[in-house]
């Protein structure tokens, strides 16, 4: 199963505000290629930023207020194209997002 999605995504500030990210973004999930061992989430990202893989299994809630799927928090962006591999799929059906932070600053 290969699922290919572009839309404007949403970027979250610091601030906690969402506003939309420009030009349109891609995300990619595919199964991944060892069997039941859950799909693989690619997006376009930029450097200098962090994304969360948020879940929800209702669309009504804002994606501001999707929790973290499992523990994929903070991921730094590998260049203009990030991978999560062997994304686990356990539970009911849901919905994923792709949220974008700035990088916390080095002290």
């Amino acid at each position: 199963m290969n699922l290919s999605i572009t839309t404007t995504a949403l970027s979250l500030s610091r601030c906690c505000t969402l506003t939309p990210f420009s030009p349109p973004f891609k995300l990619t999930i595919t199964a991944a290629l060892a069997p039941n061992t859950g799909y693989d989430f690619t997006w376009d990202s930029q450097v200098g930023k962090v994304y969360d893989l948020a879940t929800s299994t209702d669309l009504a809630t804002p994606i501001a207020d999707w929790p973290v799927h499992a523990s994929y928090s903070d991921i730094p962006a590998t260049g203009t194209i990030t991978t999560l591999t062997s994304v686990s799929m356990n539970g009911p059906g849901r919905f994923f997002a792709v949220v974008e932070k700035d990088a916390p600053l080095d002290d």
